[in-house]
């Protein structure tokens, strides 16, 4: 396998070349599933794309199961799994 291919950068490759290509991977994937639509009654056009490129709301649990470990999203995480443990405990 050569530099400078997403493929060597999915094996683990964090050099430029492949840093550069993963990059236009990522890039011409997000174009192919960005849409454009109609919102409201103005008419204006947006562009919508996948849930996964939007982003995070901090302090939910969500985010911190995404990653985010700022203490927002840590104390959501950790009450819900004081809530979870209480209800397991209940049955």
């Amino acid at each position: 396998m050569r530099h400078g291919t997403f493929e060597r950068y999915m094996k683990g490759c964090l050099c430029d070349k492949c840093f550069q290509a993963a990059g236009q991977v990522h890039k011409a994937r997000e174009m192919m599933i960005t849409k454009v639509v109609n919102k409201g009654a103005s008419g204006k056009q947006y562009l919508e794309g996948p849930k996964r490129f939007k982003k995070k709301i901090h302090g939910t649990r969500g985010a911190y199961v995404n990653g985010c470990r700022c203490e927002a999203c840590k104390a959501a995480a950790m009450t819900y799994q004081t809530q979870r443990r209480k209800s397991r405990v209940a049955i």
